[in-house]
């Protein structure tokens, strides 16, 4: 029991020691510093008036831009202020700037670290090396730098230096910007394909013959160019017959299964598109095919005759999420809807039309590209 609770007091006091040290991380980025950040405890032997103990760091951080993620090296700068520490006859104004100019130089090169490390030739598997590589070069430049400063201003003492150093500091961060998160926008092109179901709502005299259809199983292609899409599409669906059919080139036999096939080809025009939907009208022509099932022939499907007919019809893409594939490209997962209307003049008594709703799911490919800021 002792052990047990021995072993919690010490998990706590770590989790609470890590929370103090992230409490007294003060960054480049929070405003400028101010006596208050100085809470170490002064070296009383030290030569110097005031010590800065500054970090720089980076991560692999990934943001939502629009609808999908963006990844990116992010790097930031910052103080312990638990260990910085300033004695009592440096607590003036210009010991002040002197600290904030430490503090720019470091926020200057990591910067320049946050554009070196978001231009690397990534191989997977050393990410985290060469990072670590041009984190440990650049650092080094930066120490370097810092030092040349407080050599130069003899630690804060040439009041004039540090003026100097700390409006070129200002001028150099100007000039060197973070990373922003970019927008993008979409090119011309896309393509995707998608797979579902449908039902067909029959009019006319054929609707006097056969029931209604199953689409049980449709699936298409698509293309688009700006605001017009192409589509390529195959239904095939099952009707069973009401009554008997006679014809002297197609009969059916009544209760008989029917197979009900559809090759579509259709182009549509862009009315609307937001972030989320898609909705275009289409026109274009399909191949119609009415097989039969021979019941006295171990249901031998009897083939009909193959009609070219005219479609019209509405298409709804409603976007269900979005991911990229790489930097120039992204992909969409659609919930796919179209209602289509076909007139049919098959053959003797069996003309009318056809309305078919199918619904599916599947993928549109969108190449894009990233806006420079």
């Amino acid at each position: 029991m002792k052990k047990t609770l021995i072993l919690l007091i010490l998990i706590i006091s770590i989790l609470s020691a890590s929370g103090q040290n992230y409490d007294n991380r003060k960054y480049w980025s929070d405003e400028e510093i101010t006596l208050d950040d100085f809470k170490g405890n002064p070296i009383e032997y030290s030569p110097f008036v005031s010590e800065l103990q500054y970090f720089i760091g980076y991560e692999y951080k990934t943001d939502k831009v629009k609808d999908m993620k963006y990844s990116r090296f992010v790097t930031y700068t910052y103080i312990d202020r638990s260990i910085s520490w300033i004695k009592s006859e440096g607590k003036n104004e210009i010991t002040l700037l002197y600290n904030q100019t430490i503090l720019n130089l470091a926020e200057l090169y990591s910067r320049k670290l946050e554009n070196k490390l978001n231009c690397l030739e990534l191989v997977k598997g050393q990410e985290n090396s060469l990072a670590h590589q041009y984190f440990s070069s650049i650092f080094d430049q930066c120490n370097k730098t810092i030092n040349q400063f407080k050599g130069e201003t003899n630690y804060g003492i040439k009041d004039s230096l540090v003026l100097r150093w700390h409006q070129k500091s200002i001028d150099d961060l100007r000039t060197t910007k973070r990373i922003d998160i970019p927008d993008y926008e979409e090119k011309n092109n896309s393509w995707g394909m998608d797979i579902g179901l449908g039902y067909g709502f029959l009019t006319g005299e054929i609707s006097n013959y056969l029931n209604n259809h199953i689409d049980f199983l449709q699936y298409g292609f698509m293309y688009s160019h700006k605001k017009y899409s192409y589509d390529l599409r195959a239904i095939l669906g099952a009707h069973t017959a009401k009554q008997s059919f006679d014809n002297n080139k197609y009969s059916l036999a009544a209760d008989t299964g029917n197979l009900v096939a559809f090759i579509e080809a259709s182009a549509g025009y862009q009315l609307y598109k937001n972030d989320r939907v898609s909705i275009y009208p289409f026109v274009g022509f399909g191949i119609f095919q009415l097989s039969r099932s021979d019941k006295s022939n171990d249901n031998e499907t009897i083939e009909g005759p193959i009609k070219l007919q005219p479609n019209i019809g509405l298409n709804f893409d409603y976007k269900i999420k979005s991911a990229s594939i790489s930097s120039r490209q992204r992909t969409d997962l659609i919930l796919k809807t179209r209602i289509t209307y076909e007139p049919i003049n098959y053959t003797g008594d069996l003309k009318g039309g056809t309305w078919n709703l199918t619904i599916g799911i599947g993928g549109v490919f969108q190449s894009i590209r990233f806006l420079e800021k």
